[in-house]
């Protein structure tokens, strides 16, 4: 699920909603990547077979997530909300750094940092519906064999 910082109506701050679509900068720079795989593949004389392989496997990726992204906007029947509360009426940046205008004094939110790109932050991401209703939480595997998953965290608790 893509997702970007907000500004949360409800609960008045910065807090984390889907994005259902890409910035324009986020859609130019998978392009780039996307050709530049493209391009390398195309040069495969020199790259030795184990590279040439991860580059194809990174092209069907990334094919397969433009297919994945493309579907469930058709799919999607809710409009974007709050992450935390579940709240439609959200300000939403120009990009995934733009700062925002706070709603109450005027003055502006500056961006240091953003939420842009997802949930994907471990092996197994959060699960959320179609329609952005969380599932369960995802999960990362300690840095040894053997080790224990462990559970990622939030960036706010789930409500019971």
């Amino acid at each position: 699920m893509l997702q970007r910082h907000v500004w949360c109506t409800q609960c008045d701050c910065v807090t984390v909603a889907e994005s259902l679509v890409e910035s324009p900068a986020r859609q130019t720079w998978f392009r780039e990547r996307y050709q530049n795989q493209c391009e390398k593949l195309a040069n495969a004389d020199l790259i030795d077979l184990g590279q040439k392989e991860l580059v194809q496997k990174s092209i069907a990726a990334m094919d397969m997530y433009q297919q994945l992204l493309n579907e469930w906007q058709i799919i999607r029947k809710r409009q974007p909300f709050c992450l935390r509360c579940g709240n439609t009426r959200i300000v939403v940046p120009e990009s995934e750094f733009s700062d925002l205008p706070h709603p109450t004094c005027g003055g502006q939110l500056k961006c240091n940092g953003s939420a842009q790109g997802g949930t994907y932050i471990g092996p197994e991401p959060h699960k959320y519906s179609v329609d952005g209703e969380f599932i369960e939480l995802g999960y990362n595997y300690g840095l040894f064999d053997g080790a224990k998953q462990s559970t990622l965290d939030l960036w706010w608790p789930i409500k019971t």
